[in-house]
């Protein structure tokens, strides 16, 4: 059946290349003096002059629909004419369909609304992650504010320690909680200044990465008061080498211990080497203490005994 090209469009597809149309005005006579233009209209828009060229190449038109007509002037009356439209439709490639391009736009928004999610999780599971630290922070502090404790740090890059009782306890640099391992050793009793150095070399060179640092000394506080501590170490960071880097850990002020400790102590020794008699009984009347000359002089076996009713005539009702 015969072909209506202004009513039926020319099917391309989209790797079609080179499509060439010629025209004629129908003009025997004279052919060759009418003149010819086209307008070509839809996804690329095109205009040319005239010219006696009945013909017209393109070397590859776009996805789409297009339009083209042409324009002839008759070298008798100069009169333009224009010619029925003749319709082009291109093919789009399959990755360049409209469909493809929903399916682009689509795995674009799934991959955005992925990364969002997981950002989001990323970011609960941070969130999670600092609360608890912060938690675990806070437990180490009630916890070492309850033992009269803090930590200390020490780094060998600069041979640095970092801890609060340089001004919270010794008042021996406001405002700074970080001074040399020579400064800090000059801090200590000259007593116990081998003690800690013969420690903390042996501990600092170990070849032993679960070492740990472990010493009682005394430190000197600006008003002249010795200070008692105990700090407890342990390595978290080494080189290629093996040599420790960082050392972190916990100090704790034990001077009120140790008086206590000193006054139990001339408490026990006065107990043991007074000829007094004395004897001690605990609240629940289950447990017995003497000193030496009440054993002694009632031959008990051992100083410390079970309680019974009838010692030294103390009964139960006399105790009541």
């Amino acid at each position: 059946p015969p072909f209506n090209l202004s009513v039926e469009p020319i099917l391309l597809d989209y790797n079609d290349v080179g499509i060439r149309i010629h025209f004629s005005a129908f003009t025997y006579l004279h052919q060759d003096l009418v003149l010819y233009r086209y307008e070509l209209d839809g996804v690329n828009d095109m205009t040319s002059s005239f010219s006696r060229d009945n013909s017209v190449t393109f070397s590859r038109l776009s996805p789409g629909a297009h339009e083209l007509t042409i324009f002839a002037i008759s070298p008798f009356t100069g009169e333009e004419v224009a010619s029925l439209p003749i319709m082009f439709v291109v093919e789009h490639a399959p990755w360049e369909t409209p469909l493809a391009k929903v399916i682009y736009l689509l795995a674009g928004l799934l991959v955005i609304c992925t990364f969002a999610l997981y950002r989001y999780r990323r970011k609960v599971e941070l969130f999670k992650a600092h609360e608890e630290v912060k938690a675990r922070e806070n437990t180490l502090k009630l916890a070492l504010s309850g033992s009269n404790s803090e930590v200390w740090d020490w780094t060998s890059r600069d041979n640095r320690l970092f801890q609060k009782r340089i001004f919270k306890d010794l008042n021996s640099a406001p405002k700074n909680t970080s001074i040399s391992l020579d400064e800090h050793i000059s801090l200590i009793h000259r007593d116990d200044r081998s003690l800690y150095l013969d420690t903390w070399n042996s501990f600092i060179n170990s070849k032993h990465q679960d070492e740990n640092f472990n010493c009682t000394y005394r430190m000197i506080e600006t008003q002249g008061e010795w200070l008692w501590y105990r700090d407890l170490g342990k390595a978290v960071e080494w080189n290629q080498a093996g040599e420790v880097l960082r050392v972190t850990g916990s100090y704790t002020n034990i001077t009120q211990g140790k008086a206590d400790e000193e006054k139990a102590q001339h408490y026990g020794d006065a107990f043991k080497q007074t000829k007094d008699w004395v004897f001690m009984v605990d609240e629940r009347f289950s447990r017995v203490t003497v000193n030496p000359s009440l054993c002694k002089l009632f031959s008990f076996d051992k100083e410390e005994f079970e309680y019974e009713p009838s010692f030294l005539g103390i009964t139960l009702e006399r105790r009541e």
